[in-house]
C-alpha cells in the first residue's frame, strides 16, 4: 500500500477486484480484472474517465432526440391536416380501405362483409402518447435540465381511426392503444381497444348459427338451436387480449397473439399513415420473402376462402376468445336480407370497377381475417 495522502490507482483497484471478486473467481460471474502494473491501472483509470465522458454524452443525445421528434411531430401535423381536408372533398372513394387492402399485413385481416363497412372510414390517426398524449408532462421543460432521458412508456401510441356516418355503428372514432413497458426498452406491456357500439344486426364480429340436433331414441324428433358466436373480423382488432393469465402456456399463446397483433398496428402506425398515398398507387408495398421472380403483386384477391391458403394463414393473429372448438354440426347461417345496405350509389360502383381492375392471381394472400394460432377459418361470417 502506498504511504502519505491516498491510494493510488493500482491500489484502488486491487481494492475493487477483490471486493467484487466472488466464489466463481469473477465479478457478478464474469471474469475479475486485476491490474498487473501500476502503468496498466493508470491506463484503465484514464479509460474510465473517457467512458463516462461517453456517457454524458449519451445522455444528451437523448435529451435532444425526444426535443428533435417533439419539433417534427409538430411540423408534420399540418400536412396531415391537409391531407384528410383533400380526402374530405370526395374526390377520391373509399381511400382508406384501398390503401389497406394493398397491404397484405393487415388485408389478409379483412373479410368482404369488412369491406362494406370500411368504406365508410375517413381518416387514420397517429397519437404518439409518449411524446404528446397520456404523458405530455415529461416534454413540459423543452431544454430543461430535468427533461428525461427515457420518457415513461416511450414508443406507446394510439390509432385513432375516424368514421363517417354509416349503418354498422354509431362510433364516430375507433381506437387502438399500444401501451410500452416504462422500465424496459421495446417491451410492450398491453395493447387496449375500445367498445364499438353495433346497430342492430350489423355487428360485424359475431354471427348468428342454427345448429341442429338428433333426437335421442327412435321417433323423437331432433331440435333446433339457435345461437351467437364469434367470427373473423378486422374489428377484433379493437378487443386485444388480456395478458391476466397465471398458466404459463396460456400465457406464451397471448404473448404470440398479442405480438402478431402488435406487428399490424405499428404497420399501420409507422408506414401506412405516414406514407398512405403510395399504399394507394401500389408504389409502397411489403418486403415478401416467399415471393417470386416477378415480384410482389400489389392487388388483392376476392377470393378470401382459397382452400390452399388455409394452412399457410392458420398463425394469423386474433382476438376471437376464448378459443373456439368447431363442432361437427350442422350450421345454417341466418342471413337478415332485410337489414341489408341497398344503397348502391355511384362511390361503390367505382369501388367495384376499381377491384375488378385489380384482380390478379397472387399465391399466399388468402384472407383467412383474424384467427387465433389454434383455430380453423370459419365460414364466411355474416352479419348477426
Amino acid at each position: 500500500m502506498g504511504s502519505g495522502g491516498g491510494a493510488s490507482a493500482f491500489e484502488k483497484a486491487l481494492a475493487m477486484a477483490m471486493a467484487g471478486a466472488g466464489e466463481s473467481g469473477g465479478i457478478d460471474g464474469g471474469v475479475t480484472w486485476v491490474a498487473s502494473s501500476p502503468q496498466e491501472a493508470n491506463a484503465v483509470e484514464e479509460l474510465r474517465d473517457l467512458q463516462r465522458n461517453r456517457d454524458k454524452l449519451d445522455d444528451e443525445f437523448e435529451k435532444e432526440r425526444i426535443q428533435l421528434e417533439k419539433k417534427y411531430l409538430a411540423l408534420y401535423k399540418p400536412i396531415d391536416e391537409q391531407r384528410g381536408s383533400i380526402l374530405k372533398r370526395g374526390d377520391i372513394s373509399h381511400f382508406w380501405l384501398r390503401t389497406l387492402m394493398n397491404c397484405r399485413t393487415v388485408a389478409d385481416n379483412i373479410t368482404p362483409a369488412d369491406e362494406e363497412a370500411l368504406k365508410y372510414l375517413v381518416d387514420i390517426k397517429v397519437r404518439e402518447d409518449a411524446l404528446e398524449g397520456e404523458f405530455p408532462s415529461a416534454l413540459a421543460a423543452v431544454g430543461s435540465s430535468a427533461l428525461p432521458t427515457r420518457t415513461p412508456g416511450e414508443g406507446s401510441f394510439t390509432l385513432i381511426f375516424e368514421f363517417g356516418e354509416n349503418p354498422f355503428f354509431t362510433n364516430t372514432e375507433l381506437t387502438k392503444s399500444y401501451v410500452m413497458n416504462a422500465e424496459e426498452e421495446d417491451v410492450l406491456e398491453k395493447a387496449t381497444g375500445c367498445e364499438i357500439n353495433w346497430k342492430s344486426g350489423k355487428k360485424l364480429t359475431t354471427r348468428v348459427v342454427k345448429r341442429t340436433q338428433k333426437g335421442h331414441g327412435k321417433g323423437k324428433g331432433g331440435r333446433t338451436i339457435v345461437k351467437t358466436e364469434p367470427c373473423d373480423s378486422f374489428f377484433n382488432f379493437f378487443s386485444p387480449p388480456e395478458l391476466n393469465s397465471a398458466e404459463l402456456a396460456v400465457m406464451e399463446e397471448l404473448n404470440e397473439v398479442l405480438e402478431a397483433d402488435f406487428e399490424v398496428g405499428d404497420m399501420i402506425r409507422s408506414e401506412i399513415v405516414p406514407n398512405a398515398v403510395l399504399w394507394f398507387t401500389g408504389e409502397a408495398h411489403e418486403d415478401d420473402p416467399e415471393e417470386d421472380e416477378a415480384g410482389y403483386v400489389n392487388e388483392y384477391d376476392d377470393d378470401y376462402d382459397d382452400e390452399d391458403d388455409d394452412e399457410d394463414d392458420e398463425d394469423d393473429f386474433a382476438v376471437n376468445y376464448p378459443t373456439r372448438v368447431r363442432q361437427a354440426v350442422t350450421i345454417e347461417e341466418l342471413g337478415d336480407d332485410d337489414d341489408e345496405d341497398e344503397d348502391d350509389n355511384d362511390d361503390d360502383g367505382e369501388y367495384e370497377a376499381y377491384k375488378k381492375s385489380q384482380r390478379k392471381a397472387k399465391s399466399g394472400s388468402g384472407n383467412q381475417g383474424l384467427l387465433l394460432p389454434d383455430s380453423q377459418p370459419p365460414e364466411e361470417c355474416k352479419q348477426q
